[in-house]
């Protein structure tokens, strides 16, 4: 289905696999829990810095692939401190990710073909296309966005006839909770359908232009919507950049269309972070997260190397940086809001009313936290004061009906909490049923929405235009709610962790939640009884009596 969307034609599938390949042993990993409550586990990012320190010291070739530009930095830099006894092996150690400049990723990538290299701590830029030569292990951590993802990274070590080793180290989010109470359902069933969406307006009108520099392009709906393709090339006329002649349009603008166009985001541009120490550019960033990851007070890493960040250019788009020796890195504080533009459909699911559409999100950094390595304790806060940023995108919304909120308050939970904690809890169970990761979605819950009169859940895309992640959600409601619930209800925390309802995105600090509460109102969505969405929500709560008494 991806190959026929990319190339509008029909294709035929080749499955069978003739390349010499070992036995691979996969191994699940999950952090131990490490206080009485059952909220929290020890560090993901500590364990698999562990296991890579390890192997690297038994002379075992490892690839660690991380989700995150920061975290794979992190475990270069843990993993270096592990190994400090023994500077040679240090040495053999390197980061790998896009942002480096490209010499840097040439340099890297030949000294691991060649094996100078023991281990390389990356993000999935090195998922694929690139010859990294053999490989012995490869600690995957946190599930990454998709099914295709895992067996791709897995399949990075061992690829000749030799046995090798695959590590999946759980993350304290719903999902890697999920898969490690059920194995089965990461090795059995099918491979996930890429989520693919051409006619994204944003997207479409880089690819005309690109399309019309090199061919003068026909509008014929062959490749793209045609009235949707209509309204964009004649945008692009007003602007300048294209003139139509006949029946096609011609390229007019200054130079080439491509390298104004990035190929990882619907952003056009991005900030460079310069260090300002040696006047030297280190790394890019795209426009649409630099402020969440490069404003003032920001701790950035690059090649294992720590910078904070002294002063942000918006009108420049530079962000200076200067190296730093600190215990801690940062994360942002975003607020948030949500109003609905049009809504495209509607459905019901048991005792919920569902709507999927355009809506317009408004988003502010209004500050960062500082938070310790190792331990992850929260130093301190700081605000900042930086512009908004608004979109236009697709998403879902939820309606939670009158009784249920009324049930909600004559129990004594806590409403807001209640769809606080639904949200954290849906988003992170959403990768289930489409190809995406935590950071391609965002959500609001709001106890009384202006757009709607009553307690309201968005989730959707937090890309320009959509790209039909929230989509494909919605088509699979009932499923995904359905496994939501079972998540936070049997997760055997009392209060909510970061493996039910506890987000690391939350901008306000994953205040408030109510876990029995989030509980409650998913099963009276899902047509359960009163009696047993009660026993629902207080589960966790028996189930550590229960515990305690034995």
């Amino acid at each position: 289905e991806l190959a026929r969307k990319l190339v509008g034609e029909e294709v035929e599938v080749v499955s069978n696999d003739a390349s010499p390949t070992g036995a691979k042993f996969f191994v699940l990993w999950t952090p131990p829990i490490i206080d009485l409550a059952g909220s929290r586990r020890r560090s993901p990012n500590y364990e698999a810095t562990s296991i890579l320190a390890h192997l690297i010291r038994h002379g075992v070739r490892t690839i660690a692939f991380a989700k995150a530009r920061k975290v794979a930095e992190l475990i270069l830099r843990y993993a270096r401190d592990m190994l400090k006894d023994n500077p040679a092996l240090a040495e053999r150690l390197a980061s790998y990710r896009a942002g480096y400049l490209p010499e840097e990723r040439r340099d890297i990538e030949r000294r691991l073909f060649k094996g100078e290299l023991l281990g390389v701590s990356s993000t999935s830029a090195l998922e694929l296309g690139i010859d990294i030569g053999d490989l012995d292990a490869c600690i995957i951590v946190g599930y990454p966005r998709s099914k295709t993802s895992l067996w791709q990274q897995a399949g990075r070590a061992g690829r000749r006839l030799g046995a090798s080793l695959a590590f999946l180290v759980a993350y304290e989010d719903p999902l890697d909770q999920y898969f490690m109470r059920h194995p089965e359902s990461l090795f059995k069933g099918e491979f996930d359908e890429v989520i693919l969406d051409p006619d994204n307006r944003y997207i479409l009108g880089a690819h005309l232009l690109c399309a019309a520099h090199e061919l003068p392009f026909q509008n014929d709906g062959r490749f793209f919507p045609k009235e949707r393709a209509e309204s964009v090339l004649k945008r692009l006329e007003a602007k300048g950049l294209l003139r139509k002649r006949g029946e096609k349009w011609y390229w007019t603008g200054p130079g080439t269309p491509a390298p104004h166009f990035g190929l990882r985001s619907a952003s056009s541009s991005g900030y460079q972070i310069v260090d300002i120490t040696k006047g030297k550019v280190i790394a890019t960033v795209d426009e649409a997260r630099a402020f969440e990851t490069v404003h003032p007070g920001a701790i950035c890493l690059h090649q294992g190397e720590t910078y904070l960040v002294e002063e942000l250019d918006i009108k420049a788009k530079v962000a200076k940086v200067v190296p730093a020796d600190v215990d801690y890195y940062t994360e942002p504080r975003i607020v948030k809001d949500t109003r609905i533009i049009e809504e495209l459909r509607s459905k019901e699911v048991e005792n919920c009313e569902a709507y999927f559409g355009r809506l317009r999100v408004t988003e502010k950094v209004i500050g960062y936290r500082r938070r310790q390595h190792y331990t992850e304790a929260i130093l301190s806060y700081h605000d900042l004061d930086l512009p908004e940023r608004k979109y236009d995108t697709q998403g879902l919304w939820l309606i939670v009906p009158p009784r249920v909120a009324h049930e909600v308050a004559e129990l004594g939970l806590h409403l807001m909490g209640g769809i606080h904690a639904m949200e954290h809890a849906m988003i992170g169970l959403l990768p289930l049923f489409a190809a995406c990761d935590r950071e391609d979605v965002g959500g609001i819950s709001n106890p009384f929405h202006p757009d709607t009169a009553m307690p309201t859940v968005f989730i959707y895309d937090a890309y320009l235009g959509g790209v039909g992640i929230a989509e494909r959600g919605f088509e699979r409601l009932k499923e995904w709610m359905e496994a939501t619930l079972e998540q936070v209800s049997n997760c055997p925390c009392e209060e909510g962790c970061p493996s039910c309802i506890q987000s690391p995105k939350c901008g306000s600090n994953n205040e408030p939640l109510d876990k029995s509460a989030c509980s409650f109102i998913l099963a009276r969505l899902l047509g359960r009884g009163r009696k047993e969405a009660l026993d629902l929500a207080e589960r966790p709560k028996r189930k550590r009596q229960i515990a305690s008494a034995g």
